[in-house]
């Protein structure tokens, strides 16, 4: 009998050991994946997000996404509609392109705040995807330190 209860009791921590490594990540907030990479003096650079925040002004809408290391960097995504003013970010594909809604230009803020411009004619393409409170966005776009891609999963808050 007692073999039986040592038995039941390792498979019993053996359980519980497998419940807490294979935990189902996170995909909130702070969850894998929510980065952005750039190149840094030829060599790629990626940078974790920490949150995410939009503003709205008539047809213009920022979308904000702050770097965790460093406050004063991070990525700006700059939406434009030839429609009614923003009131929702909006959901789907977006590029350059004339479209009722068009991701018009972007910025990337690196090294303690310094810019890098996107230039107007140079392709880039971002896609926002909205599940509960939590919206899944996903950017690329060709900046002055070369190309800029990255994702974010989680709540995006209004910075109105």
């Amino acid at each position: 009998m007692k073999t039986n209860c040592k038995h039941h009791f390792l498979m019993a921590i053996a359980a519980l050991f497998l419940l807490v490594c294979c935990k189902k990540e996170n995909t909130g907030q702070n969850g894998s994946g929510n980065n952005y990479t750039y190149q840094s003096g030829g060599n790629p650079k990626t940078e974790k997000i920490a949150r995410a925040a939009w503003i709205a002004a008539g047809k213009e809408m920022r979308l904000l996404l702050y770097n965790s290391s460093n406050a004063n960097d991070g990525v700006e995504l700059y939406l434009e509609t030839a429609g009614s003013n923003f009131s929702a970010i909006p959901e789907g594909s977006f590029t350059n392109a004339p479209n009722s809604i068009a991701f018009r230009s972007a910025i990337l803020y690196y090294n303690d705040g310094d810019e890098s411009y996107t230039v107007n004619s140079i392709g880039r393409k971002i896609t926002i995807a909205k599940d509960g409170n939590n919206y899944k966005i996903n950017f690329e776009f060709t900046s002055g330190m070369g190309l800029v891609q990255g994702s974010y999963n989680g709540p995006v808050e209004s910075a109105q």
